[in-house]
């Protein structure tokens, strides 16, 4: 419900994700906030480390992609749309498997 409402208010410049680091966190708040960045304003995930090493058994809830995969994913996708004028596949309604 809370991410609903911050998505109702409007235009942000900036999204800084620092809440849950469960990576079905991280990928809820970005689906649910991710519409809310005006054009050229900035969304960023903090604690991306709980992707890796030691932290993965605590955060990877109940698996699927890490968030910095999960990112790296996204990454991929716009570079390629950009530079090679590929199909942007829809990723906003649940990770990449």
């Amino acid at each position: 419900d809370d991410l609903l409402r911050l998505a109702a208010i409007g235009s942000f410049d900036l999204v800084l994700d620092d809440g849950w680091h469960v990576w079905e966190h991280q990928f809820l708040t970005l689906n649910n906030l991710i519409g809310s960045v005006k054009p050229g304003g900035y969304y960023v995930v903090e604690d991306l480390d709980t992707s890796y090493g030691k932290y993965i058994p605590h955060y990877k809830g109940s698996g699927g992609p890490s968030a910095a995969a999960f990112l790296h994913q996204i990454t991929d996708m716009v570079v390629g749309h950009r530079t090679m004028s590929i199909a942007r596949p829809s990723w906003r309604s649940r990770p990449p498997s």
